[in-house]
């Protein structure tokens, strides 16, 4: 597929399903996202990206507003950490590890590194 043109203020994306250019990737209708390196909209993000439902970008950091976390079992921005993966929201990495830093501890009820 070949790349969309940019404009002077934005980029657009290839979008597969409707074979167009498009601003905004249809999250809500084919679940896709805008990713930056491939300028596609994809179903799961490229590289070490995450799927951000919050704007529907591929990010490389999950936001702090909303309170996010990167879950590498599903390349997702999640508010929080699956408790079935035995995993924990780390604040300074915005991401969900299976063991918290030196100086913190697991907190079972909230599922954060504390």
């Amino acid at each position: 597929m070949a790349v969309c043109p940019p404009t002077p203020t934005y980029y657009l994306y290839a979008d597969s399903v409707t074979r167009t250019c498009v601003k905004d990737c249809p999250t809500v209708a084919n679940g896709t996202y805008r990713d930056p390196i491939l300028r596609i909209c994809m179903p799961t993000c490229s590289g070490e990206q995450f799927s951000d439902p919050s704007t529907g970008d591929c990010v490389t950091q999950c936001p702090s507003n909303p309170d996010f976390y990167g879950q590498t079992s599903n390349k997702t921005c999640v508010s929080q950490c699956d408790p079935l993966l035995d995993i924990w929201a780390e604040n300074n990495t915005r991401m969900c590890v299976q063991y918290c830093p030196s100086g913190t501890f697991a907190d079972n009820t909230t599922q954060r590194c504390v």
